[in-house]
């Protein structure tokens, strides 16, 4: 079976699920990783098929979700708060096909969200992916990823006017991943280019320079220094290819990143890189930057039923309307504690450090959660959780605290 190195799967952890809503500022939603799993509601390669429909030679992976609550701060904003109950449906399948060390699948995700106090603000989510793993022989093997995002940038989640409607996008991406090296082999070689294509199809006077299309490619190189452990070197080259010509935010990243990757030895697990990068902007007027960046994603195991995770990233995001770009830094942690073979809580707290690079503004923002779940069926878990975040900005308009609290239900089969 096709097995991704300990860096794409902590890469898929940094990233998060595919589906997940563009980041607000963010010129790329964390979509452009290949490494991306988006089996996140199935079991892995080896689980059990009950949860699963047999269609021919593939097995069908169906899951819905249906969640009800309240936000008393729907837009994110300081002055007149709007306060809304809200819904959610998010139906997704996966079929899934295997051929020795092959796998092929095919995916839907959707996500819609309906404020009953604020229909302006309601959203939907369609993703729609494929992506084949092939091995070759024991040296030799690759991933293919295609697909497309249609979502929306929820209202003043970026620096854009303000609209009547969140600001909906069609986001079309494609990845080539291809390794050499045997699993025990002492070195390892990846390559990887990557395509995506950004377009807002609403909201064109404000929306229209936020058409974008990005060409990123990498290359790594890994030495094994113990037999669960290895160091490694990698270069990223990203291209971002912007629709107009006014304003000018054409730029190029080159990353130079050392790192280091582990497999669950004794009670951890993850990956760790650190190095520079260099982000130039093709107008002269704009600042470019060089600088530290690094990525990380650490598991922690301590007990057999207690996880605690965490993630953090220093880089670049392009601006939406405020400064040069954003010089952001981001800390999460979470613990996810089982109490019984029914119950599980979580805890969750995150940090974000954002300075818009050209422009006085500074945003501080934290985020806390809390929740717990309730294994009703092998096929069906509801779970309560409430979330708060209190984003500290020097400019006041940008500030705003926000409480959701919501009630899960996933089923399966």
């Amino acid at each position: 079976m096709y097995k991704l190195t300990p860096l794409a799967l902590a890469l898929s952890l940094l990233s998060g699920y595919a589906v997940a809503q563009s980041a607000p500022n963010a010129a790329i939603p964390q979509q452009h990783d290949i490494y991306k799993a988006f089996d996140t509601y199935k079991p892995n390669e080896q689980a059990d098929p009950d949860g699963a429909v047999r269609v021919g030679s593939f097995y069908l992976y169906p899951r819905v979700g249906v969640s009800v609550g309240h936000d008393d701060n729907v837009t994110a904003v300081n002055n007149n708060k709007v306060s809304s109950a809200v819904w959610n449906l998010s139906p997704a399948a996966l079929l899934e096909h295997t051929n020795g060390g092959d796998r092929y699948t095919l995916s839907y995700s959707g996500s819609s969200t309906q404020y009953t106090s604020s229909s302006n603000d309601n959203t939907d989510l369609h993703e729609f992916q494929g992506q084949a793993a092939v091995q070759y022989d024991d040296r030799l093997n690759t991933l293919f990823r295609a697909g497309v995002l249609l979502s929306a940038d929820p209202r003043e989640t970026t620096d854009r006017a303000s609209a009547t409607k969140p600001d909906e996008f069609r986001n079309s991406y494609a990845g080539y991943l291809v390794g050499y090296g045997a699993p025990e082999a002492q070195g390892r070689l990846e390559a990887e280019i990557n395509y995506n294509n950004k377009r807002y199809t609403n909201n064109r006077a404000t929306t229209a320079d936020g058409d974008f299309a990005a060409l990123d490619s990498a290359g790594r190189f890994y030495y094994r220094v113990a037999p669960n452990s290895k160091v490694f070197v990698e270069g990223r080259y990203t291209d971002y290819d912007y629709k107009l010509a006014t304003p000018n935010q054409d730029s190029t990243e080159q990353r130079v990143l050392l790192g280091y990757t582990w497999e669950a030895t004794a009670a951890t697990q993850g990956t760790v890189k650190a190095g520079n990068l260099k982000k130039d902007f093709a107008q002269a007027s704009r600042r470019d930057f060089s600088g530290l960046t690094w990525e990380g994603a650490v598991r922690w195991s301590p007990l057999e039923y207690s996880v605690v995770d965490l993630n953090t990233r220093r880089a670049t995001d392009d601006s939406s309307g405020t400064g040069d770009y954003i010089k952001r830094s981001n800390y999460s942690l979470q613990w996810n504690h089982k109490l019984t073979d029914l119950f599980s809580t979580v805890l969750g707290y995150s940090y974000t450090d954002s300075k818009y690079v050209g422009a006085t503004r500074h945003d501080k923002n934290k985020s806390y959660k809390a929740g717990v779940a309730y294994d009703a069926r092998r096929w069906m878990k509801v779970s309560l959780e409430w979330s708060t975040t209190d984003n500290n900005s020097t400019v006041q308009t940008s500030s705003y605290k926000r409480n959701v609290i919501m009630l899960n239900t996933l089923i399966g089969l």
